[in-house]
This record gives structure tokens, sequence and C-alpha cells, in this order.
């Protein structure tokens, strides 16, 4: 995808809260989901905004950039920490391999075994960012050494911080950090767009959940983020320099990635067409498997009333069975004086515990859309939960949109889709308003990030 952004970003952010060093608060662990292995912990600091680190003494996986933030986090830290030290003083088989696994296939499967193993050990319940701990633990990249031993010693890429060598593979000749072609720019680059989203978080107190300003005169049907920023840039509430910078565009794209992809697949000719969606005065998009996250920036939503401007009824409906009901609130509940909503459109969200095909037929109108954000339908421990509900939309014609963090997400959803007895009217494809935060996946390798909503699939009726 193209970035709309300056590429001297870093110039322009280094003089930020977080990048310069100054004062931040921790960051909230609600909105903490992406573990950085060579950065504070609470602050989310490190060499990449050139602030020096300890390590835990204990487990030796987890850095700190200071003894307070060391003591504010080790009544969240010490339950894993434990555990994994425990497993450790155990000789435990795999964990002893996993240090020198020498095969990416054989680590990935003993990352897996020893962290079940620890998270077993813990007995509780884990925090995202502490079950990915020992898939993310410092390690080289070559060798694929973990550098939780003393005698390890890890260098990290000069430009991201986030990949590593150790010293040993870093002295063989023409072996860099990442490889020397584009790709490997880019991979450098996504690392350092991802930890700089993370700082913004920790600066901000929240991701950037926020919808443009005003309302455009004719329907406004972007074809990429390229064309949104152009005609929408300066219509944010944020200093015109801050849309300049990679993380600001990334966080701002990430919570406008779900309204824009509606509106892109409403355009589609399996749908509406471009030619109708201007047309459209009444919208109402159901988002099963909604997650109490999802309900917290709901706001983003009204950015669908500033470009379709024929737009007079708007409801969104989201249904989930972690959420708690709130009938027909206005969009804008969350600041209604800063957050203006133009009085020719009614627009309201709703939110409805349970699974959806327990529910449907008690939430009043028909869906134009009904939308599955990264719903994994193929992972095993949730299969079954969805079977019903794509059954139930399929004898009902009902237009679905089920969008994945990567190809292959959607690619194994897709299939269970035609096996519920679905009709795909739209085959998997990229997304081109998929969230421009890049995420490290800690399953894969370092090159590999997921990205929100980065591709979708749509099915309509029966098979």
């Amino acid at each position: 995808l193209s970035t709309p952004w300056d590429h001297q970003w870093r110039n322009m952010f280094q003089h930020g809260t977080w990048a310069s060093g100054q004062h931040c608060t921790p960051i909230n662990k609600i909105f903490d989901c992406s573990f950085h292995p060579y950065a504070c912990l609470v602050c989310k600091r490190g060499p990449f905004t050139d602030t020096k680190l300890v390590r835990c003494a204990q487990c030796r996986v987890v850095k700190y950039c200071c003894q307070d933030h060391q003591r504010a986090d080790w009544p969240s830290h010490k339950t894993w920490c434990k555990a994994f030290v425990a497993l450790k003083n155990a000789n435990d088989g795999d964990f002893d391999k996993l240090q020198h696994p020498g095969d990416m296939q054989i680590w990935r499967m003993l990352s897996t075994r020893v962290g079940l193993k620890v998270n077993r050990i813990a007995s509780v319940g884990l925090h995202t960012i502490t079950s990915q701990l020992v898939a993310s633990q410092p390690r080289c990249r070559k060798c694929l050494v973990a550098g939780i031993s003393p005698d390890t010693e890890l260098i990290t890429c000069s430009k991201c911080h986030s990949v590593a060598l150790c010293k040993n593979c870093h002295m063989e000749e023409d072996n860099g950090f990442h490889t020397a072609d584009d790709s490997g720019h880019m991979e450098c680059e996504n690392h350092q767009i991802s930890q700089a989203c993370t700082g913004l978080v920790v600066e901000q107190g929240c991701p950037l959940f926020m919808e443009s300003i005003s309302d455009v005169e004719e329907c406004f049907q972007p074809k990429d983020w390229v064309e949104y920023f152009d005609k929408k840039r300066g219509d944010f509430e944020l200093p015109p320099m801050m849309l300049d910078m990679a993380p600001v565009v990334a966080l701002l794209s990430d919570g406008l990635s779900l309204p824009l992809t509606i509106l892109h697949v409403l355009g589609l000719p399996a749908f509406l067409g471009k030619k109708e969606v201007p047309k459209l005065d009444h919208l109402v998009v159901h988002l099963v498997g909604a997650s109490a996250q999802e309900a917290l920036g709901v706001s983003k939503f009204i950015e669908l009333t500033r470009l379709m401007p024929e737009l007079t009824r708007l409801r969104i409906v989201l249904v989930g069975p972690d959420l708690d009901d709130n009938e027909g609130t206005p969009l804008n509940i969350s600041d209604p004086d800063a957050i203006k909503i133009r009085s020719s459109c009614n627009a309201r969200i709703s939110i409805k515990k349970g699974y959806y095909h327990d529910v449907a037929d008690r939430l009043g109108e028909d869906p134009t859309l009904v939308v599955a954000s990264h719903p994994g339908i193929f992972d095993g421990h949730y299969t079954e939960y969805w079977k019903p509900t794509v059954q139930l939309l399929a004898s009902r014609n009902v237009p679905f949109v089920v969008t994945g963090y990567n190809k292959q997400e959607v690619l194994n959803d897709c299939k269970h889709l035609e096996e519920f007895g679905s009709k795909v009217v739209v085959e998997p494809s990229a997304n081109p308003f998929r969230g421009l935060r890049p995420c490290p996946d800690p399953s894969r390798e370092c090159s590999d990030f997921i990205f929100a909503n980065s591709h979708f699939v749509a099915t309509r009726g029966s098979k």
C-alpha cells in the first residue's frame, strides 16, 4: 500500500513527549496489545528512544527503564515471572531446547509448548502481552539463540531496535539485521512505526479513535488511504504537522478502518455498486462477535455520516457475548459537545449481549450489512460458536463480510463459511482500507506483521 505520510516522520516524532524522554504515565493495559522485547514493559521506551534499560533479574526476559517502573509492574509481572523461572529451574526439556532451537519450525513448536506450560504453572488468566512473552523473548534472528542467558550478547538494529543478532552472527561477513532488498527496508520501517504507535498510545493515553470534523458536499468513496487523506488531512482535531507522521496516520487509520471498509464493500458490484451508494439514505450495520474493546470507540462510525451526505438514518448494532446491553444511544454519546452530527442524520448505536443467532430476531430492522471483524472462525476454539450464526445469515440471504489480520486467516475463514452453507460473492481480497498500524506477530518471523482488517471475504445467501 502507498503510505500517506512524510517519509522523514521520525525527525518530527522525536520531539514529542514520549520520544524525547519527557514524563509519561504508564501505558493503559486495556490498550497494550504489542510486546516489544527491547523496550520498557511499562512506558515502552528503550534504545529506539535512546533510553537505557535493565532486565528483570529473575526471568531476564522483560526490561525496564528504571526501578520505579519495575517496582510498579511487579504485582502484574510476578505471576508469569515466577512460573517462567520455575519451569527453567525444573530442567524442562522443551525449555532447554528453546534456548538453542536452531530451526524456525522447531522454535515455533517449542515456544508454543513452553508458553502453555508457563501458563499452566501460573494457574491464572494472563494479560494478552504476558501471554506473548515466551514467543517474543529476545533472540538472535539468524541462529535463534535466546537472549536470556548471561553468556549471550544481543545487538539490535541501529534503526528499529526490534531485531537482534547475537555477537557471533553479527561478526559474520555480509550478515545484516534485515535483508538488503525492499522487503528488508519495509520490515525495518514497520518495526519503527509499530514502536512509535505504541509510544503515541502511551503519550495520548489511548489510541486515536477519531473521526474527521466536517461533512463532504458530495458522497466521497475514496479508492485507498492516500486518496482519503489527500482530502481529509486538514479535517481532524489535530495540529496539521501531526498528520505528516506515520504513527499518527497509522493509528487514525486503525480507528477508521472498519467504517471505510464498510463504505468500500457497499460500493462493490456484488452489493450496491459505486453509483448507488450516493443514493443511500438508510444504513443499518450489525457488527457480530464484537468485543468490549470495540465498544469503546464507536464514534468512529460517525465518519460514515461525514462521507455520505444523503444518509439520514444510521444504525450501528454491536452484538457479542461479552457486551452489556445498551439501547439506541447517539453515536457521539462520548462527547456530544465536541463531536457534532448533522441534524439531518439520526445516527445511533445499540449494543446487545449474546450470540447473534440467539438475538437476531430481537434487533428490529433488517441489516444492510453484517460484519465480523477478525472473528477467527477457523480457530477450533470458536468454530462451533460461529456455525449457527453463519447458517442463519445464509438462510436469510443477508450480506456478510468477514475480515482478518492477514490473507491466510481470511482464506481459512472462507473455507468454513462455505462449509456452513454460505455463498461467496467476493473472494478473499486485500483491503485498501486495512489499518496501517503494523503489529508484530509473535508466532511468526520478525518480518511478519498483522494489520487490522487486512483482508476480507464477502458472502450472501446459501450455496
